[in-house]
């Protein structure tokens, strides 16, 4: 906190000083004045009269300073001294006093800080700025939060590439088209042989045109690429049915669909807070 140091120093002020040392003061010395100054504490010393030796040298310093900026309250009961212990006529004095009395109306009044108050300044910008950081730090976690809670309900699932997906579902429809005519011609080849001697009767169980090499029946490999060819041509028609399902779900859903800044659909949206 700070303290009244003094007054501030104008150029008047400093003339007023000097007129003051030059004023003759009495050689003698007030001895009961000097033990009354050594009994009494530092703050009623402060406010009483100075020697006169003490008193010329502390004006002497003020008044050679190269920095004064103010007069300090010391230099004030200096000056005190001088004119109530000088030996000029009460004339003199009076001239000398009424013109100290008007520069120090129109001056105005110093606050000096402490010498620890640096320190402390110091320390308190360090804790100020901590204390900043910290209400930065917490303020943009209650915003973290704050945007949580608030797309907790959208769709935050990343779709898959493009061309991935159209990769994967290639893949698939190729294999299924492999798979699934080989798969039911093989069951049609080993089932066919039964099917034909239920329809034809015993007669017809053994072909003469079977090879003698191997055995194979005929009938049943032309059931089996025929039945093999049949799901080819299922699976095709399949295909293509899927496909413009496809097609038609994907510019249904796009023309249904509008995506805001935010992420989410009005679909989506009415569906959530209704």
């Amino acid at each position: 906190m700070k303290h009244l140091g003094g007054i501030k120093s104008t150029p008047e002020l400093r003339a007023v000083i000097k007129d003051i040392i030059g004023l003759s003061q009495s050689s003698t010395t007030d001895e009961s004045q000097i033990e009354q100054n050594l009994t009494s504490t530092a703050r009623l010393r402060a406010l009483q009269p100075l020697p006169v030796a003490d008193a010329k040298k502390i004006l002497l310093e003020q008044s050679s300073a190269s920095d004064g900026t103010f007069i300090s309250i010391s230099s004030m009961i200096a000056m005190k001294t001088l004119l109530s212990t000088s030996t000029e006529s009460a004339e003199s004095i009076s001239s000398v006093q009424s013109r100290l009395e008007n520069v120090i109306s129109q001056s105005k009044l110093h606050f000096a800080k402490p010498a620890s108050e640096g320190v402390a300044d110091a320390d308190d910008e360090e804790r100020k700025a901590k204390f900043q950081k910290r209400m930065e730090r917490l303020r943009m976690r209650a915003e973290e939060d704050k945007y949580r809670r608030l797309t907790t309900n959208l769709d935050t699932t990343k779709e898959d590439d493009v061309t991935t997906r159209s990769m994967t579902y290639a893949a698939s429809v190729g294999l299924n088209m492999i798979v699934a005519p080989i798969s039911f011609g093989v069951f049609m080849y080993f089932f066919a042989g039964q099917i034909f001697h239920w329809v034809a009767g015993e007669e017809g169980q053994f072909d003469p045109r079977t090879s003698a090499a191997n055995k194979t029946d005929i009938r049943r490999v032309i059931a089996g690429v025929v039945s093999g060819v049949v799901m080819l041509i299922i699976e095709m028609i399949l295909f293509v049915i899927r496909s413009h399902e496809l097609d038609a779900s994907i510019r249904r859903k796009q023309r249904n669909s509008s995506p805001n800044p935010f992420g989410y659909t009005k679909k989506k949206a009415e569906r959530t807070f209704q």
